[in-house]
């Protein structure tokens, strides 16, 4: 079975009485900490100047935008509130990773879960699992993918988004599977920093070209020596543990679950850190 599959898999199959008491509180207090964050800058310039753009191009059915009077429909009101809650760089983070979790998930699962009615418990629910399977995916690139320039919040951040909107639309496992795919095939899942040399130029069109010429000629990466963190059973205790803080980038697309974890670079440094995919439940983990 493909990695997209197993996510897929686990995503589809996770009941919220399941989740160890544990995990609940950590997504609870993560979630905490991404709202704080929103609030803090919700009168911000670029919260100010993103909704003058949005406003008068938001659609039907608006949801909340964190911290503001103002609502835009859900893929507009995720944007802002994505914006706000890594603003400053003071979410939460995934310490093996540099991932902050919180920030790609919480937005789409808020305003979905508010324009679909479902309940708060739902919505919790489904930012865990968005949270799990990000951090999982970037276990399973690290510690090479950021130290290349990859920004690791949203290239695995994308896959959180999807796996956690799959669980609010009800998909089944096949269906997170593919949106999984399709996570794998957007921009922000090859987001990556530039470290083009500056030129001395005044134009700025010859920089883009540089910039652009030098990211694509170092997407090729040395292939990994191993993948087994992100093909093995692994084992299904909960990645979800937060704070500390890093930052943002530029793109170009992939495939599947599969080739993103097949393309990028992978080392191992202990075999005891957490697998890429979910394994059978261990007997002695609490609920």
């Amino acid at each position: 079975m493909q990695a997209g599959e197993r996510l897929g898999s686990f995503v589809a199959a996770s009941r919220w009485e399941e989740l160890p008491r544990a995990v609940r509180h950590e997504g609870k207090r993560s979630l905490l900490n991404f709202i704080g964050c929103a609030l803090g800058v919700a009168q911000a310039a670029p919260i100010e100047m993103a909704l003058r753009v949005l406003l008068p191009l938001s659609g039907e059915n608006r949801v909340t935008v964190l911290g503001r009077s103002e609502k835009l429909d859900p893929l507009g009101a995720a944007f802002i509130n994505a914006i706000g809650g890594n603003l400053l760089d003071y979410d939460d983070t995934h310490l093996r990773t540099v991932i902050h979790p919180s920030a790609p998930v919480a937005p789409a699962a808020l305003a979905l879960a508010e324009q679909r009615g479902l309940s708060g418990a739902a919505m919790l629910h489904a930012f865990i699992l968005g949270c799990e399977v990000e951090c999982r995916i970037g276990n399973a690139v690290s510690p090479g993918h950021y130290a290349r320039g990859w920004h690791i919040t949203s290239t695995c951040g994308v896959f959180g988004a999807a796996a956690a909107s799959a669980k609010l639309l009800g998909l089944d496992a096949s269906q997170t599977g593919h949106a999984l795919g399709i996570a794998a095939a957007s921009p922000p899942a090859s987001s990556r920093t530039c470290p083009a040399p500056q030129r001395t130029s005044a134009s700025a069109t010859p920089r883009a070209t540089d910039c652009s010429r030098h990211c694509w000629r170092n997407k090729a990466t040395p292939r990994p020596q191993r993948r087994s963190k992100a093909r093995s059973a692994g084992r299904a205790r909960w990645v979800m543990r937060p704070p500390c803080s890093r930052s943002p980038a530029i793109w170009r697309p992939m495939g599947s679950v599969e080739q993103y974890l097949q393309t990028l670079p992978v080392r191992h440094r202990d075999a005891q850190r957490d697998r890429c995919l979910p394994g059978p439940a261990p007997a002695s983990q609490a609920r």
